[in-house]
């Protein structure tokens, strides 16, 4: 456990500088928003209330971007607000699209046209990398535990998302390590691939749904030797290899503490599509600390 502190003391050592934010007022609303380009036409997002919402502006003046819908068809009112404020250059909307790499990659092609001395960098591709550790308790409920047994659980995880396209969408992989106990021989160590999906997403709290799709692990204990009348007759030692299909499910939050810190609480694997599970309620919660890379 000392060794978990440990790591979780360094990772909180490190901090990225803050962004660049600005507060505005729009129609009374006083709102920070991040800064994503800054030129002779400049863009501002942030997400207000789960939202994700776009500004532009220009020589002082400001405008939202907005798509509302009516009568089941998008308005794409945004379209019309970015050809007033980039009138002065011969700039095509038709194909700019209401997300943020898409309004970036606009905005940036007409601060060029505009302005022979602006320059960027190209950021169509922008794969986030969170790095978090976690420690808890589970009773291993896919496993036989005829005393429900709760032993500790230690793992680390690596996650990837596309923070332009699908913000709300990511891929994981895992490592964990349950320990055996005295009254309760069994370990093992598992490396999966996951998927999840993030049911509330804001710069500070996340809700999500977790999925574990692929999962390879050691494991070794004792089990009990059974007749074929049900009667205990001794034990054996086994250890080995698996790899399998779980399509197990869990819930987990993020609370934002630092500018790329997050802590995380989740609910782990208390269902599977292919798995049994034994007699006993699933338990298997773990708190942790997970950090943008």
């Amino acid at each position: 456990m000392w060794r978990f502190s440990l790591v979780l003391i360094l990772l909180l050592s490190f901090n990225c500088a803050t962004a660049q934010e600005k507060t505005v007022n729009i129609n009374g609303e006083e709102m920070t928003l991040n800064i994503e380009v800054d030129g002779t036409l400049d863009l501002l997002w942030n997400i207000i209330d789960g939202e994700y919402r776009y500004f532009i502006e220009k020589d002082a003046a400001i405008a939202e971007l907005k798509n509302t819908e009516k009568n089941g068809d998008y308005q794409e009112e945004y379209k019309k607000t970015l050809s007033e404020f980039t009138a002065d250059a011969k700039i095509e909307t038709d194909k700019v699209k209401l997300v943020l790499y898409s309004l970036r990659d606009f905005t940036n092609k007409y601060n060029q046209l505009v302005d022979s001395t602006y320059t960027f960098e190209d950021k169509k591709a922008r794969i986030r990398t969170n790095l978090g550790v976690f420690g808890g308790i589970t009773n291993n409920v896919y496993t036989n535990n005829p005393e429900n047994i709760l032993v500790p659980v230690l793992g680390v995880e690596l996650e990837l998302m596309d923070s332009n396209i699908s913000p709300r969408h990511s891929a994981f992989v895992q490592f964990r390590h349950t320990s055996a106990k005295t009254d309760y021989d069994y370990l093992s160590a598992q490396l999966s691939l996951n998927y999840r999906f993030k049911l509330i997403y804001t710069n500070d709290f996340n809700m999500h749904i977790d999925a574990e799709i692929v999962n390879f692990y050691y494991s070794e204990g004792t089990v009990n030797l059974v007749d074929e009348n049900g009667a205990i007759t001794g034990t054996e030692e086994r250890s080995g290899f698996s790899l399998k299909t779980p399509l197990s499910f869990g819930v987990g939050m993020d609370f934002r503490i630092l500018h790329n810190g997050f802590i995380t609480l989740s609910y782990n694997d208390f269902v599977s599509l292919v798995l049994d599970k034994n007699e006993h309620f699933p338990v298997d919660f773990t708190i942790g600390y997970k950090m943008s890379l």
